[in-house]
Order: C-alpha cells, then structure tokens, then sequence
C-alpha cells in the first residue's frame, strides 16, 4: 500500500500533535494507515494493481468489449480504472487465448477530461475489420480489452521558497517530485547547478556547505501527489495519534466527561463508522479524488 507522507514531511505540517512520545516506526505505521483510509475513503481502485495518488504502472487491464453487429455499433472507448492517463503502452481486444486485436498506442486517443480511451481508426485484422463486428461466433462470448499504461499527476510549481531547516537542508512544501523533470535550485535569485544533492521522495535540497542566515533559497519542480491528499493524510493521522493516546488513558468511545463543575464533551466532527471515521477536514480535501463508475459503453 502507499505511503503519502513520511514521518519528517508529517512533523513540519503544523497539525500540533506532538510526537516525541513515538517511536519512529510508530508514526510511518501511523502514516501507512492513515493513507491506506484515504483510499478506501475514495474507493480507489485495486484491481490489478492497487491505485496509488502519486501515479505508477498498470499492466493488464481488463474489461468487456462489444464488437457490435449489424444494427449496433461497435465499442470505441475504453474506461480505465486508474487515472489521470499519462502514457498507453498495449492496447489489445483478445477474442481467443491466441487471437487479438492489436491497436498501436499512436492510434487512441486520450480524453483527459472525461477519463477515457477512444479508437481512432479501423484496424483490418484475421477476424476481420475492427469496429465492424465481422467477428466469427467463436472464443469468447464478449471480447476483452486489455490495456498496458501509466497514469499520474505532474504539478508545477515555480518559484518556491524553501524552508531552512539546518542551514544546509532546505524543504519544499511538497514531496513526492516528479522524477522526469529536474528541478531547477536558485540561490538569492541565482540557478545552482552544482553544490547541492536532491532528495525527490522527501522533497529537500541539501547543500554540501552551509548557507549564509539570509541567504534564500527557490525551487521550480514538479510534483507527484496532489496537495489536497497530503493534507487529508495528516489529519487523519492526527485523528489517529489522539485516538490512540485517549486509547492509553482507557478513554475511548467516552462522549463526554465531567469532573466537579468542568463538563467536557467531544462534538460529533468524523464521516464514517467508528473503525474508519476520518474528520471532516479530510474529507471535505478527498471529494473531489472520489472514484465513480463509469459505464464503458460506445
């Protein structure tokens, strides 16, 4: 499963939960689980290889396929369960164990906006002409489309100022950078090329010497993993770490408590059952990343 955030991007988010009481596989434990709420809240797809917010590979989608027949048309757009779409490697519609349809990847189209695969042209084949429904009533009673791709995000971002952490470590804001576009570092307004070391996965630039105390340090790159699921991460581990710390005081599932005159009572902020509640703030970032299904026709 994915990780969306590590311990040392979590300590520097602001949440206000403290962590020295953890150990440090705690709080990545804590993390793992709390992404692991993020795509279930979502209802990101695991099939065949579970869905991951910072992008990766897919091999061997499958989903039926209608050839058409005489009165109706054939099939001609393909919905992927993982998206956005970045690049399609094999595109196949498999009739038998040993006959297909090959559809070179220069021939789909990729509609980023409504999140499918669409044939462009006609492909004459040994089963005929594809789209045309000249399919002999053999293999398979519906054919499949099978599909090899990659999907993920590349946000830019340009001109960041970064935050000094030790006077040769400096962070952006987000981790997770795309690994197909360098990033371009700048002191006091002057591109380094040298002199520094990039940490893509944590999101850090270390200089091999220390920086003078007003020296500023930008950053243009791009990144992987939208801001909004980070965010939703961190506070549903927060949740957690509370839930957990109530827990080593023997206070869960208590409402409210009163001592003397002092009455305190938790207000109802959570979506969910009590085994995978997640607060409103988390949620309220993950609506727009929720997965719908969407019908595969035409």
């Amino acid at each position: 499963m994915p990780n969306y955030l590590t311990p040392e991007a979590f300590r520097v988010m602001g949440f206000g939960v403290d962590l020295s009481t953890f150990e440090e596989v705690e709080v990545r434990n804590i993390l793992a689980r709390a992404s692991a709420r993020v795509n279930t809240y979502c209802a990101a797809p695991t099939l065949p290889q579970p869905h991951d917010f910072r992008g990766g590979t897919i091999t061997g989608e499958q989903h039926s396929w209608s050839m058409g027949s005489d009165l109706v048309a054939g099939q001609r757009r393909y919905y992927a369960w993982h998206r956005p779409i970045k690049e399609i490697s094999q595109f196949r519609v498999v009739v038998t164990n040993s006959q297909y349809v090959q559809i070179a990847p220069t021939e789909l189209f990729i509609n980023h906006s409504e999140g499918y695969v669409e044939v462009v042209s006609l492909a004459v084949t040994s089963i005929g002409i594809f789209g045309s429904g000249l399919i002999p009533n053999l293999g398979l009673a519906r054919p499949v489309g099978v599909m090899d791709y990659t999907y993920g995000w590349s946000f830019p971002v340009v001109g960041e100022e970064l935050l000094d952490t030790d006077g040769e470590t400096f962070r952006a804001q987000n981790q997770w950078w795309d690994a197909d576009v360098t990033p371009t570092v700048y002191i006091n307004g002057a591109e380094q090329t040298t002199g520094y070391a990039l940490d893509y996965n944590e999101g850090t630039v270390q200089f091999n010497d220390l920086l003078a105390a007003n020296d500023v340090v930008t950053l243009d790159y791009n990144h992987t993993l939208p801001t909004a699921i980070a965010g939703a991460t961190g506070a549903i581990a927060t949740h957690m770490i509370g839930q957990s710390k109530l827990a080593a005081k023997g206070m869960v599932g208590i409402g409210s408590l009163k001592v003397a005159e002092v009455s305190i009572t938790r207000a109802p902020q959570f979506r969910g059952q009590d085994d995978d509640a997640i607060p409103d703030e988390a949620a309220n970032l993950l609506e727009p990343y929720r997965f719908l299904s969407v019908y595969g026709g035409s």
